[in-house]
């Protein structure tokens, strides 16, 4: 994969949930932004925070190992993390290494947030 497309990350306030979309490919040309985000999103400490990954095209392992540090903060904190609408592609990803039983997995935003 290469590191030409961008990466991008928003995120969306909503009541009680921190809802943030990564977009596009989060591979090891990418990963300076990607860790950027994500301590941004912990330093907010939310209760629930949930990730859409609907635009996530790939993730190599060291974007992985960032999404890891972020669950292991928010555990460490008792917070909630979850992963909503992961493409098939994601998700065999997160199967492959077994961490689809470490994560929170969600097919919507919808069940994911429950608003």
């Amino acid at each position: 994969m290469s590191g030409t497309d961008p990466l991008t990350c928003e995120l969306d306030p909503r009541d009680d949930v921190l809802l943030a979309r990564i977009v596009g490919h989060a591979d090891l040309t990418q990963l300076p932004r990607l860790q950027k985000f994500l301590a941004d999103l912990e330093a907010k400490k939310a209760p629930l925070v949930v990730l859409d990954l609907s635009g996530l095209q790939f993730m190599s392992s060291v974007g992985l190992g960032a999404l890891v540090w972020l669950r292991r903060s928010c555990e460490a904190r008792r917070a909630t993390l979850r992963l909503a609408c992961l493409s098939p592609t994601m998700l065999q990803l997160f199967k492959a290494s077994a961490l689809d039983k470490g994560f929170n997995l969600y097919p919507t935003l919808e069940k994911s947030t429950g608003l």
